[in-house]
């Protein structure tokens, strides 16, 4: 049992070996997939406006819904209103 303690250290610490052999990924590599998935667009000075644009889809998850009471729809009314009300502040 003890040689067994003695060997499980041994191959622990064989493993930790940093191996140089290995080959090295060049960064022009690592570039190349970058620049197939990464897409670029032109900057564009505009004014600014009260419009928030929002790219993709949103979409609604019905599984995940639940009736509600009319007092949780007017709380509800209610947070989105102080939050809307918090954002055009911050625009401004």
């Amino acid at each position: 049992m003890k040689y067994l303690y003695i060997i499980v250290i041994a191959l622990a610490f064989a493993s930790c070996k940093s191996n140089n052999n290995a080959p090295q990924k060049s960064s022009k590599n690592n570039a190349d997939s970058l620049a197939q998935v990464i897409t670029t667009t032109t900057v564009k000075e505009r004014p600014m406006n009260d419009e928030l644009l929002l790219n993709g889809n949103i979409s609604c998850d019905e599984s995940l819904m639940r009736e509600r009471s009319a007092s949780e729809y007017r709380s509800s009314l209610e947070r989105i209103d102080k939050e809307v009300e918090r954002v055009i502040r911050i625009m401004k």
